[in-house]
């Protein structure tokens, strides 16, 4: 099933007195102010070799922080599942297994 206007949450563990997974430390103010600002900008999927290469898969419509992590809502444009179905004389689904679920552009 093809779907459009996904609405998607994340939460993302933040702690405040560890570095992050690249080893640099934040202040809890840099990044509550930077997580309130968020709202607009574009949810992306980058390349994981080089990350030259990006695909837009959505918007951030909402972003909170909580003291250790921040709650980002956001719309993906396109997206669905995967299934296997069975038809009936009318090609109607009659039964389906959703086998993933996928985003995409």
């Amino acid at each position: 099933m093809r779907c459009k206007n996904i609405e998607v949450t994340f939460e993302v563990p933040m702690p405040t007195d560890t570095p992050d997974e690249n080893g640099i430390m934040y202040s809890t103010g840099a990044k509550a102010s930077a997580i309130e600002d968020m709202v607009g900008i574009p949810i992306v999927q980058h390349d994981s070799d080089d990350f030259k290469t990006t695909r837009v898969l959505g918007v951030v419509t909402e972003a909170k922080w909580l003291g250790e992590s921040a709650i980002i809502k956001g719309r993906l444009w396109y997206g669905g599942t995967c299934e296997s179905i069975e038809l009936d004389n009318n090609k109607v689904v009659t039964s389906m297994k959703i086998d993933e679920f996928s985003i995409c552009e």
